[in-house]
């Protein structure tokens, strides 16, 4: 009965419109992309998927994606026409991200990452009055989502479908002693407000969808496994801009549109001096978009340095609003990567060499093994990916045909045991 359920749900009237907006909203058309937008949905879709662990490095969009699978768990289980309507009514702010004011009735989130811990218990599960100095009453984010799922503005069946919506951001930051109280809560079991524990008429409980993300490996350590393994129903990893260089005009290309219409939209709420507005406004249509050179600049940066989508908004912001050098803007993301870049190599080498078995062969063998395979992962990318041997060429200053007969020459040199190939 259930593999025919799921069935169904992959076949739900509202699935080609979830396409279609996710498309919009993460936009890209490599394999990462694709997948990514497929997870998603199915996730979504799947009226048995109550929980979803999001992972991938700082600055992805993990925050972004969270509000989209909350969105589409609102909305996959209505007809056509509802799902139309209520997507088509997303007010969004500076590239697609779904304003969180328009969710506050069955969505809640909370970042993990620095909680003051005497009072993080209450800011998750609520409080009563006098539970301690300050107490008021309170409800945590459980209750909040279960008592807000049903409004005036929420569909009642999109609403009761959900149970209401939890993110808990960087969720592996949480504290041994609060992982422990969170468990019960996972498992559909009962809890309380600080301060009413064990009263039955205050006991609630949470059937709702958890969605919880983190950038750092929670499956080696970093939470008790219990917990993990509740969290962790499904698991969506959301790719930094560096693993998907394919996407990159697509993701700058929102990035440019969603940072001039958060500019438009500011500026034309100033009231104090309206003239000055006008003026602002004539300035900014005026302001020519990135030019192609300053696109193929920005793609020769490693973004995973400089925070992913987060650091790449950064640049373009100040490359469209600011009269600095754009060359100089460029030089301090580029300087990052740098950095980055130079502890990533000793930090890999070194990792190689400690994973290599034992073989009797001197160290500076093992490092001519580790750079051949290094020449061959290289290769591999540049022959597969058109784009990428584009983006390489421009860095290097070179022809792109002479770079492609130098990635031929560098599984020559490879095949005869790692001669130079210029």
């Amino acid at each position: 009965m259930a593999d025919s359920n799921e069935a169904f749900f992959a076949e739900l009237p509202s699935r080609g419109l979830m396409e279609k907006f996710l498309v919009k909203a993460l936009p890209g058309a490599s394999q990462s992309a694709i997948r990514l937008r497929t997870d998603i949905i199915n996730f979504a879709a799947s009226p048995s998927s109550k929980s979803v662990l999001l992972t991938g490095p700082v600055g992805a969009g993990k925050s972004t994606l969270a509000r989209l699978i909350g969105l589409l768990k609102r909305v996959a289980h209505l007809n056509s026409d509802e799902v139309q309507k209520i997507l088509s009514e997303v007010p969004t702010n500076r590239a697609n991200q779904i304003d969180i004011r328009y969710m506050t009735s069955w969505y809640v989130e909370m970042a993990l990452t620095g909680l003051v811990e005497t009072l993080a218990e209450a800011q998750l599960f609520g409080s009563v009055s006098g539970a301690f100095t300050g107490a008021n009453e309170r409800p945590g984010i459980f209750e909040q989502a279960l008592t807000g799922r049903i409004s005036k503005k929420d569909p009642s069946l999109a609403a009761q479908v959900t149970g209401g919506i939890v993110f808990l951001d960087e969720v592996g930051d949480l504290s041994e002693g609060l992982q422990a109280k969170l468990l019960p809560v996972l498992s559909g079991g009962a809890f309380y407000r600080v301060g009413a524990e064990g009263r039955s008429e205050a006991e609630l409980q949470f059937n709702g969808v958890l969605i919880s993300a983190s950038w750092k490996r929670l499956d080696e350590g970093g939470l008790r496994p219990d917990l993990y393994s509740r969290l962790a129903g499904s698991i969506i990893h959301v790719p930094g801009i560096d693993d998907r260089p394919e996407d990159f005009n697509a993701l700058l290309t929102e990035i440019e549109n969603g940072v001039l219409a958060s500019l438009r939209n500011n500026i034309s709420r100033i009231e104090i001096d309206p003239s000055a507005a006008r003026s602002w406004l004539s300035k900014l249509r005026e302001r020519e978009p990135l030019d192609e050179k300053l696109r193929q600049r920005l793609a020769t940066i490693k973004w995973g340095a400089n925070g992913n989508l987060r650091g790449l908004t950064s640049a373009v912001e100040q490359l469209l609003t600011s009269d600095a050098d754009p060359e100089q803007i460029l030089k301090r993301f580029s300087e990052s990567s740098n950095v980055h870049e130079a502890e990533q190599s000793e930090h890999g080498l070194l990792e190689h060499l400690l994973q290599r078995g034992p073989s009797g062969d001197g160290l500076a063998a093992h490092v001519r093994s580790v750079e051949l395979e290094a020449r061959r992962k290289l290769r591999d990318q540049l022959t597969s990916s058109q784009r990428l041997r584009s983006q390489v060429a421009g860095a290097l200053g070179l022809d792109t045909r002479k770079l492609q007969w130098q990635v031929r020459q560098l599984d020559r040199a490879r095949r005869a045991g790692g001669q130079s190939d210029d």
